[in-house]
């Protein structure tokens, strides 16, 4: 978990919790978000494996958090049946009480970044990725699929500077 001081604001503590979470699937893992809920302020997730027909598992997991979710399994449902393991998907919890207003800048098409832009009533900004990177392997699929989280990112960046 990372903690990040903010200037105080009245009915906010002085700190913002930030937790990062891989799932390994939503349904084995929700008790555990449920957990970490109790403790972090802002929760980015990885591999939830929902469908798009299944977001509002995240989207309306927790009523004291504002909740966004993007499926990676758009491509592989259009394909025709679903074999082998689900993969990806991305998601992001804030809590409602920092009062947050979140701007979605980009999300790269196969699902494994979302770039977002968080703006605390202080006026401070934070410019914001959560990211499923592929695992590590010499196939020219993993060159291509880290070369278009690393460019998307690179690309907000510019735009956001």
């Amino acid at each position: 978990m990372l903690e990040i001081g903010c200037s105080p604001v009245v009915g906010m503590d002085s700190t913002v919790r930030f937790a990062t979470y891989s799932l390994h699937g939503f349904n084995t893992s929700h008790i555990a978000l449920s957990d970490l809920c109790n403790f972090a302020d802002i929760i980015a997730v990885q591999e939830h494996w929902l469908a798009p027909y299944n977001l509002d598992c995240i989207i309306n997991f927790n009523s004291e958090f504002q909740c966004l979710g993007w499926s990676a399994m758009i491509e592989r449902l259009s394909s025709g049946f679903l074999v082998g393991r689900p993969c990806g998907g991305l998601g992001l919890l804030i809590r409602k009480s920092l009062n947050i207003k979140l701007s979605v800048i980009d999300i790269l098409q196969n699902g494994r970044v979302a770039a977002l832009c968080l703006n605390f009533l202080n006026q401070y900004k934070l410019l914001m990725f959560t990211v499923y990177f592929p695992c590590k392997d010499n196939t020219v699929d993993y060159q291509n699929n880290i070369s278009d989280c690393l460019g998307s990112m690179e690309q907000c960046l510019t735009v956001m500077m």
